[in-house]
């Protein structure tokens, strides 16, 4: 019996003693799960945080890239802004130097065309039947003196008279067309009106006579412009008024 109580209490303890360890292992299963539980927490939490801030980064992101969208937008609409008002400042420029143009041609629309070619044309037309007017004096004294000296030279032999008078005629004939073809020089501003009016200058007295008619010529022509100017001027004027009411 008593071999059998110690049995039995062997058993006894052995089975408490398993308890125990049975215990511990829970507690200790118990502990490590709770800060296993912990740790899951701690993870759940570091992740929903993670999530969040990857929500806000992206969030900035997007609103910072509508916010350089807005700036690239607005910098567009600068420049644009600035070319479409630098076209305006260009077309009103040259609207307002139309507008002048259109006014002075306006003004000037019952000005006389070809004034400075016909003006130019009369000055050498005088210039040259001035030197005409010069030559021919100057001929006119050589011969009166060449017949003062005949008449002041007494001759006997009325023969002999008549020869040298008729030898006196033929010289004079041969000087006077010499003298003709005599040259003589321009002054250098006339000379620059025959370059304007597009006219050789004469170089010698008898070629002014077909000069003065060339530049009769051209002054025909230029009043023949000017006429036909003349007649269309109350139909540009209209013309350029409607122009400048548009403008």
């Amino acid at each position: 019996m008593d071999s059998i109580r110690e049995k039995i209490n062997k058993l006894r303890n052995e089975k408490k003693m398993e308890r125990n360890k049975l215990k511990e292992l829970q507690n200790s299963y118990q502990e490590k799960n709770n800060k296993l539980n912990e740790l899951n927490n701690l993870r759940d939490n570091y992740s929903k945080k993670m999530n969040h801030y990857f929500m806000e980064r992206r969030s900035i992101t997007v609103e910072m890239e509508e916010k350089k969208q807005q700036y690239r937008s607005f910098k567009l609409n600068q420049l644009q802004a600035k070319q479409q008002k630098i076209k305006e400042d260009r077309e009103r420029k040259n609207l307002e130097l139309e507008k002048q143009s259109l006014e002075k041609k306006l003004e000037d629309i019952d000005v006389l065309p070809y004034r400075e070619e016909l003006a130019l044309i009369e000055n050498m037309l005088a210039y040259l039947k001035k030197l005409q007017e010069e030559f021919k004096l100057e001929e006119s004294k050589k011969q009166q003196n060449a017949a003062k000296k005949i008449n002041g030279e007494v001759e006997t032999n009325e023969n002999k008279d008549d020869n040298k008078t008729k030898n006196e005629n033929n010289n004079k004939k041969a000087k006077s067309k010499k003298d003709k073809q005599k040259t003589f020089k321009l002054d250098m501003n006339i000379l620059c009106y025959f370059v304007t009016a597009g006219i050789n200058p004469p170089v010698s007295f008898d070629e002014i006579d077909s000069c003065i008619q060339k530049l009769h010529e051209k002054k025909d022509m230029y009043e023949q412009k000017r006429d036909e100017s003349v007649k269309n001027v109350e139909t540009r004027r209209e013309d350029l008024t409607n122009k400048i009411k548009v403008l």
